[in-house]
């Protein structure tokens, strides 16, 4: 039903799955999520955490949780939140590049950087980390590696913001 776009449906039935298994976790994190979509964050974070305390090992409520406080406006606690998912499993892609477009947003370029390009090294073909590379590099005036972001960008089919692609042509 999420796919579908009928999330009072999926509610409904991921409910109907926690009365048969109290402590499925996952369905607590996919209700998380649901309510966001529908902008009720208070049971978005409710079902986030419920996912926590059954199981604290599990990566996705922390990183969902970071999204949750970033569309809030809560940077700070968004940040906690993707470093603990980093600390829980250094392998989960999606929170460097959350944590990195947070901080890319708060204009912290240097870190920003640092995280998109650690995105990279785990999926060197994650073409939004490429686009928010080439933003930061420019932003930092290190305008080569903002070109060589935004060549792989076009590269892979996407388009670059026209105003930043006239800006870098004296550097080309």
């Amino acid at each position: 039903y999420v796919d579908e776009g009928n999330n009072a449906k999926a509610i409904e039935e991921f409910k109907k799955a926690l009365e048969i298994n109290p402590k499925f976790t996952e369905v607590y994190n996919n209700l998380g999520v649901t309510y966001h979509e529908i902008a009720d964050d208070k049971n978005a974070i409710a079902f986030l955490n419920k996912a926590l305390e059954i199981n604290p090992k599990y990566v996705d409520p922390y990183n969902n949780l970071g999204v949750v406080y970033d569309s809030l406006g809560d940077k700070e606690k968004a940040i906690i939140f993707w470093n603990r998912a980093i600390e829980v499993d250094p392998e989960y892609v999606k929170a460097y590049y959350n944590l990195g477009r947070c901080y890319l947003s708060l204009r912290r370029y240097k870190e920003a950087i640092a995280l998109f390009e650690k995105t990279l090294e785990k999926n060197p073909h994650y073409v939004q980390a490429h686009f928010n590379l080439a933003i930061a590099y420019y932003n930092e005036k290190q305008y080569a590696l903002a070109i060589k972001h935004c060549d792989e960008v076009i590269k892979s089919g996407y388009k670059m913001p026209p105003e930043i692609l006239k800006s870098l042509e004296p550097y080309r």
